[in-house]
């Protein structure tokens, strides 16, 4: 078998020629090793199920036996006949796996037991899972403070008592407990969720994001020195403490908190692309590429070749158009004519470097010029559409 999945149930389908099939055992091997008596002698003793001797097996077996199981390798089956005399065929079996796809994807939940089932049991004190992908924590079950720390660096507290989390464990989603918790992110990009209380929120290395349950209307985000205050004002979700959080994600709207980085860079493009604020639609798919790895580059490309871009800039403009119509649209005045003398130059003759015009569209947009005139309405936030899944690259 060469297909992965999780095994949850097997269907064995043996037909056999035989004149006594009391004498006969059936049995199934896992490519774990795991074996499974499908049948065994059913006319060796006084309580034998009815028709054991009649003759030939032409039946279905079935098995839970393997439950949990991968189902990759080698499945093997065995049919003995176990008392002389006799002579059989097996004329053909088929095994049918049921159960679900493989996924290297954990959650992990922790309950108000914890701290007494890992005196007891200590390698519970340590979570690891190297071999994972996108995994999960969830505390939501616990009411003392607790303190998350993704990186493994620090020792985290669930309810006072310790956890240690295996550096190479890659937990992406942290779900906190209903009192004051502090959830530190790893490097990976991390979804947050603090849930009621209090809580500090520390972002990564990644883009992370901070969810709350209800909708935008009902809370208020204040920009502060080290980052932002998110306070539910129905009081059910706390007020929160973000540092290093890129995005905001509610119940019915998102908000991109990066506006230095990829959020303000997809934001300004648009705006000199196509001289008009982004839509919320729009930006969220391309603000997902970029998350994945996609050049501002190749998204000035991408931009350029839409029909919206040739409708303001014509389909293959002058160099003296496209540079003015950059002026007109990007930087909103006309240009000085050692302006356009020097873009010209660059496009044209290479000097004092050799610029394609979507790498000059990308420097207007990333301009300072173009930053200023943009930073009013981008300043507490970006409101843009979330995607759900992992970013896709463009181009």
């Amino acid at each position: 078998m060469t297909e992965s999945m999780r095994v949850e149930r097997v269907d064995v389908t043996v037909n056999v020629s035989h004149p006594f099939v009391g004498d006969l055992g059936v049995l199934l091997r896992s490519p774990k090793g795991t074996t499974s008596f499908l049948l065994w002698r059913p006319a060796a003793g006084a309580l034998s199920a009815y028709g054991s001797s009649q003759n030939d097996i032409h039946f279905t077996f079935d098995t839970v036996l393997d439950w949990g199981e991968d189902s990759v390798g080698t499945w093997q089956l065995g049919v003995s006949d176990m008392v002389a005399g006799d002579t059989g065929t097996l004329l053909n079996w088929t095994l049918n796996l049921i159960g679900a796809p493989t996924s290297p994807s954990h959650t992990f939940v922790y309950t108000n037991e914890y701290g007494a089932v890992s005196q007891q049991e200590q390698a519970r004190k340590v979570l690891s899972d190297p071999l994972g992908s996108n995994d999960t924590i969830n505390i939501a079950a616990l009411g003392g403070d607790c303190r998350l720390d993704l990186t493994g660096a620090t020792t985290s507290l669930l309810n006072d008592a310790p956890l240690t989390i295996a550096s190479g464990t890659p937990i992406r989603i942290a779900i906190g407990g209903a009192a004051n918790d502090t959830i530190i992110a790893n490097n990976l990009g991390d979804t947050l969720r603090g849930n009621a209380g209090n809580d500090t929120l520390i972002g990564g290395g990644g883009i992370d994001s901070a969810v709350y349950a209800g909708n935008r209307s009902q809370f208020a985000v204040t920009k502060t020195d080290a980052g932002y205050i998110v306070v539910d004002n129905t009081g059910v979700e706390g007020t929160d403490t973000l540092t290093n959080v890129e995005r905001l994600i509610f119940a019915d709207a998102a908000i991109a908190l990066d506006t230095s980085n990829n959020a303000g860079q997809t934001y300004r493009l648009y705006q000199a692309a196509f001289n008009r604020k982004p839509d919320v639609a729009g930006i969220g798919w391309q603000l997902k590429a970029m998350d994945a790895g996609t050049p501002l580059l190749q998204m000035a490309k991408n931009f350029m070749a839409s029909a919206e871009f040739q409708s303001l800039y014509g389909a293959n403009p002058s160099t003296f158009q496209f540079v003015t119509l950059l002026y007109n649209n990007v930087l909103h005045r006309s240009p000085q004519q050692f302006e356009t003398d020097f873009w010209m130059n660059i496009i044209d003759k290479g000097v004092p470097i050799k610029q394609t015009t979507a790498e000059v569209l990308m420097n207007f947009s990333e301009s300072a010029e173009n930053q200023a005139q943009v930073v009013g309405s981008i300043k507490n936030g970006i409101e843009y559409h979330y995607y759900s899944g992992l970013p896709v690259a463009l181009g």
